[in-house]
């Protein structure tokens, strides 16, 4: 190193003191690293110099960030050569601001003029280096380098990989880093986005739950309406047994989870557990509490399911009304078998009219709803339509 110094013009005064010093055997303890920068005590300076060019990692780390930040001559590359000197004797903080160097690129591009000036070189961008860096301080537990690695492998600086850089931000937010606890909430959303795209087998479904309610739990929109899905997926999975032993009790859990948060499809087949008590005992009542909640949704089946409840009076009172107008919400969605249920519905209802059988009697309802089950083909509808017809003369 003092050879070196000699070799530069800039730095021949200071190797040249350092190298008297060195004769006279002045002594260096550690008081050399409490350099003033204010004093210039050119003393120790000249011993910290000494002790970097035998290898100490202190002051090799020391003069870096010296020549970093100005309090000598500020020179980005000699910075950089001293925090290299450390860093690859394994100095952690020197690592770290090796990585940084060359994550950033620093300095300027050299030319004849520049040089003249006294402009400093550039160190290149270089994010394999500052990976290779950053690493090396990650695995000693530097907060800020796991950080830093989480955001390169998140943004693609070095190969793109989202499981990775998870690993790093879930080891800086484990020591507290702010930044690293929202961007771990972001990636966990991100891997719950990858594994619910994936082959959709509960291996992948599970994981992508699991991920998405991490992220969930402290509040990310968008994981607590992916979670809801997945809840919703799972069931599926354990009602109908895809690749897992069936388990229509953990299937009614994943369900209600769901249903509960406004799932359409989790309500319809919650409605259906209940109705036909599929792993849970049969109740009429909560049957149609969640095929209500579907149906007022739009969904299909659920109103036609809806529509016989309540012309069958299950777990609530019969009402011939209230089934007519959900087999025609279903019925005008095209929905199969909505359309006879509602043709038979009218012509049941067209009957109740003109024969005051459960209603008042009223021949101009009794005409209008015979007649709008004729329109849909029901031939005793047409029948009796043609006969008040007749009446009417």
């Amino acid at each position: 190193m003092i050879r070196e110094l000699f070799l530069n013009s800039r730095y021949s005064c200071v190797a040249l003191f350092c190298f008297i010093l060195s004769k006279n055997s002045i002594s260096m303890d550690e008081n050399v690293y409490s350099f003033d920068v204010a004093k210039r005590d050119e003393e120790k300076l000249c011993l910290m110099h000494m002790r970097a060019g035998d290898g100490d990692v202190k002051a090799q780390y020391k003069l870096g960030k010296m020549y970093e930040k100005g309090q000598i001559d500020k020179d980005i590359k000699v910075a950089h050569d001293y925090y290299k000197s450390a860093a690859d004797q394994g100095h952690i903080k020197a690592q770290y601001k090796l990585g940084n160097i060359y994550a950033e690129g620093q300095g300027v591009l050299m030319s004849y003029v520049s040089w003249i000036a006294g402009w400093q070189p550039r160190i290149p961008c270089d994010y394999k280096l500052a990976c290779k860096y950053y690493k090396l301080a990650a695995d000693q537990g530097h907060i800020e380098a796991q950080y830093k690695l989480g955001k390169m492998y998140e943004e693609g600086q070095v190969d793109k990989d989202i499981k990775v850089a998870y690993d790093y931000y879930k080891s800086a937010a484990d020591q507290g880093h702010p930044e690293a606890k929202i961007s771990l909430i972001n990636i966990q959303y991100k891997l719950g986005n990858i594994y619910a795209k994936g082959k959709g087998d509960i291996k992948h479904i599970k994981t992508a739950h699991d991920f998405y309610k991490l992220a969930a739990d402290q509040g990310h929109i968008g994981a607590q309406r992916s979670l809801i899905d997945m809840q919703y997926k799972l069931g599926k999975i354990y009602a109908d047994g895809q690749g897992v032993s069936r388990d229509v009790k953990l299937a009614h859990d994943y369900y209600k989870l769901a249903a509960d948060q406004g799932h359409i499809k989790a309500q319809h087949d919650l409605g259906f557990m209940y109705m036909k008590g599929r792993g849970v005992p049969k109740n009429s009542k909560l049957s149609c509490h969640y095929y209500k909640l579907a149906a007022d949704q739009g969904h299909a089946a659920a109103q036609n399911n809806l529509g016989h409840i309540y012309k069958n009076g299950q777990g609530v009172p019969k009402d011939i009304k209230l089934a007519w107008h959900y087999y025609r919400l279903a019925a005008d969605q095209k929905y199969p078998n909505a359309i006879n249920s509602l043709m038979n519905m009218e012509f049941d209802i067209g009957y109740m009219y003109e024969y005051g059988d459960g209603m008042p009697k009223d021949l101009e309802g009794a005409f209008h709803f015979y007649k709008l089950a004729a329109n849909k083909g029901h031939v005793g509808a047409k029948r009796n339509l043609e006969r008040l017809l007749n009446k009417r003369g």
